[in-house]
């Protein structure tokens, strides 16, 4: 995802760093999401969606795997990713 354009990419250690900050840790105006990871985001909801970040499934923002058109649909500025 790094190759992709991607600035930050994590895991459940960037979920749990989100939620020990109560957001405050927040450091990205889009969140990409492969569908696997959707559980663990449930509990950032709170944090996530106030804020327009939780990734909806029906915006494209969760791909398995993460694909270019998705990229390029929360990214305008980049265009497609190859």
């Amino acid at each position: 995802m790094l190759g992709a354009g991607a600035d930050i990419v994590g895991d459940a250690a960037l979920v749990a760093s989100i939620l020990e900050s109560k957001g405050k840790a927040l450091d990205f105006d889009t969140c990409l999401a492969h569908p696997d990871m959707m559980k663990s985001l449930v509990v950032l909801g709170k944090i996530l969606g106030p804020k327009k970040l939780m990734p909806n499934p029906k915006a494209r923002a969760c791909a398995a795997p993460p694909s270019g058109s998705a990229c390029a649909a929360a990214l305008p500025s980049q265009g497609p990713v190859t």
